[in-house]
């Protein structure tokens, strides 16, 4: 969709909604790839001395 000029209104929604009912499926590897699972956690009682 990048740099893509659409004529309508229309044909810009029609090929947004394809793009969110397809963004599971089509690009899920990618997804995995983007998504980092290291969190860190902290206690509420931890305090920064300054």
């Amino acid at each position: 969709m990048y740099r893509i000029h659409y004529d309508t209104f229309a044909t810009f929604k029609k090929y947004i909604d394809a793009c969110l009912r397809d963004f599971g499926s089509r690009f899920n590897g990618n997804k995995q790839t983007l998504v980092i699972v290291n969190f860190q956690l902290f206690s509420k009682t931890e305090s920064c001395a300054v």
